[in-house]
């Protein structure tokens, strides 16, 4: 430190004039517009202003649309003496730009780890760091926010490889929403860009509380590996977008996106190219391994499922004996469940007191932490009666791994496909869907389905181009597993809205249909299962109410899928009720790549062969 006013003039000239000789051996204006000082301000790589929106996260008054002014402003900015306050020290607020420049120009005094940012380093704790995470949380029906999932990134600072990680620091980006807003405004400003939105940052446990234990959404780790240049500024451009505001938009500039963006700031490569019209957090980790595939050097050291509370606590009610799982079911029916505490066998106490344990965790967080008297106390008694016994020899049950998401067919499906109908000629149809995830098709949430805006243009005839169907969504969820503990119901379901040209309900100029209904799914050989639903119909047709009770049958293989079904409509007379049936195959060519057979009967018959490409 200078120690009179003449030297710190005098020292901070012969900085100025440093600087200034090392940028005079560069183009300033070429640097800035490299691709990572864009992405480093958040900037379109070809053009345009930058996503975020916080005026204080330029330093130039033209920063947000100008990069070179940005970066000149930036390099004046590293000049300034140091405040009162360190940490407002432009240094302290902008150490990834800091870092990166000094690999470009030569900054005097420049240090990893700047001592007088306390605050920084408090946070970041980056000699702690030993690996980042990116973690992909599963679908959840109860919010349209999170139906296609979810992704955060954590840096594990825990000592212990493998560790849970519950106190290290994690990132999530999400919207700002109004408490109490409505279910249809919160739709469309989120479709329309009309929230703020930002990075946030928690101890990991906050989020494993809220997504595996209270929503039961699985996840699963992707454990990065970067070399320390990287992962050092990964966490310090972190720190510099905390706080700041973007413009959100549900379906592309997302939590996926903005993780994808940051993880392009680390590597300066491309992980994800700009989303045209769609991207899915599911959709950054297929980029991630697209990326692994192209480049010489791994990023992804390992995945790890973890699945969620409710899928632990039925893992281990499933491994009880027929007795045992009697045993826990008549103490929870009791009024007061700790009545019956008193009647476990002694031979199996110890597994049926870590099941009821386990129950009374699930209860806890399905309730937010709020528990009624009763059954607050019978968890307390069940905890003490099993502190009265040995610890566990082994470890408790746990699910059976699940493949990531990532590791099935992209979401996108494009395809060209030969259709017959009845007594017409042949047609050739263009199919896409932005989000096709359906039960014969190799996806990430098998068994269930979740398929939006499938179209079906047929090419050729009078019209030349027309639509023949679109399914504005459909969703179906199977259940499998009904002999467990948590409160999971019996019933499979699905729905759908769409429109067929021809042959709905009997209108022949086409018609809308509104279709859904509940049954019972039953678990077969290997991942293969039976169901029968009943279904109702309404439909803009001369028929417009209808009952649809049909038996199906889904047999799959990693390579191939067959699904049957064999129904009968039942309308209001004889002429609108007669059999349906339909039967689907598909042929599983890559992950990318896949050729179906569609052959069903509604009013007519008919066929459709196609060859889909998930991207």
């Amino acid at each position: 430190m200078c120690s009179t006013l003449r030297g710190c003039l005098l020292l901070l000239c012969l900085m100025t004039q440093a600087i200034a000789a090392s940028a005079d051996t560069l183009d300033l204006g070429k640097l800035a517009q490299s691709s990572q000082w864009r992405r480093l301000l958040h900037m379109p790589l070809s053009h345009g202003e930058s996503d975020i929106l916080s005026p204080d996260y330029f330093l130039s008054p033209l920063g947000r649309a100008n990069a070179e002014a940005e970066l000149r402003a930036t390099l004046e900015a590293y000049q300034q003496p140091w405040p009162d306050n360190p940490n407002l020290h432009p240094r302290c607020r902008f150490p990834a730009r800091y870092q990166w420049l000094a690999r470009h120009i030569a900054l005097p005094d420049y240090q990893r780890i700047e001592p007088r940012c306390t605050r920084l380093n408090q946070w970041s704790r980056l000699d702690q760091i030993r690996s980042v995470s990116l973690l992909l949380v599963s679908g959840y029906f109860g919010n349209p926010a999170s139906t296609f999932g979810h992704a955060l990134l954590r840096f594990n600072a825990s000592p212990y490889e493998g560790s849970a990680g519950l106190l290290d620091t994690s990132l999530n980006f999400g919207a700002v929403v109004p408490e109490g807003e409505g279910m249809l405004p919160y739709v469309f400003k989120g479709l329309t860009g009309g929230y703020r939105a930002g990075f946030a940052d928690k101890d990991y446990y906050a989020y494993d509380l809220v997504y595996g234990h209270n929503e039961f959404r699985d996840m699963w780790e992707y454990e990065l590996v970067l070399p320390a240049e990287q992962q050092d500024r990964l966490v310090l451009h972190a720190w510099e977008l905390m706080g700041r505001e973007f413009t959100y938009y549900f379906l592309t500039r997302n939590c996926a996106l903005r993780l994808a963006e940051l993880l392009e700031v680390a590597t300066d490569s491309e992980i994800s190219p700009e989303p045209d019209g769609w991207y899915v957090p599911v959709e950054l980790f297929i980029d991630l391994q697209r990326h692994e595939q192209a480049s010489a050097a791994g990023m992804v050291r390992n995945v790890r499922y973890l699945p969620s509370n409710e899928k632990v606590l039925n893992a281990q009610f499933s491994v009880l004996s027929s007795e045992a799982k009697t045993t826990v079911r008549k103490i929870l029916a009791q009024p007061e469940p700790e009545a019956g505490l008193e009647d476990i066998p002694p031979d199996s106490a110890e597994q049926i007191l870590d099941v009821l344990t386990a129950y009374y965790s699930y209860r806890t967080a399905a309730a937010g932490g709020v528990l009624d008297a009763a059954v607050r106390v019978a968890k307390d008694r069940v905890l003490l009666k099993r502190l009265q016994l040995p610890p566990r020899t082994s470890l408790p049950a746990m699910p059976p791994p699940r493949s990531s998401p990532a590791d099935a067919s992209p979401p996108m499906q494009l395809g060209l496909a030969v259709q017959t109908r009845h007594r017409d000629p042949a047609t050739t149809v263009i199919r896409w869907s932005p989000f096709a995830y359906d039960h014969i098709g190799f996806n990430g949430i098998e068994p269930d389905e979740m398929v939006l805006l499938d179209t079906a243009i047929k090419i050729g005839g009078k019209q030349r181009a027309a639509i023949s169907a679109v399914d504005v969504f459909r969703v179906r969820k199977t259940v499998l597993d009904r002999d467990v503990l948590t409160d999971t119901s019996p019933w499979s379901w699905r729905v759908a809205l769409g429109y067929r040209d021809r042959d709905t309900a009997f209108a022949g100029n086409g018609a809308w249909q509104l279709r859904g209904g509940a049954g019972l799914s039953w678990r077969m050989w290997r991942n293969s299962y039976a169901y029968a639903l009943t279904e109702a119909s309404v439909s803009s047709g001369r028929a417009p109410i209808a009952l649809h009770p049909a038996l199906g049958i889904v047999i799959q293989d990693p390579r191939f899928k067959l699904g049957l079904e064999a129904g009968r409509r039942v309308g209001s007379d004889t002429e609108t009720s007669h059999a349906e049936w339909a039967v689907r195959f598909s042929r599983r060519i890559s992950r990318d790549w896949e050729v179906r057979f569609e052959l069903e009967k509604h009013v007519h018959e008919s066929a459709l062969l196609s060859v889909l490409f998930h991207h």
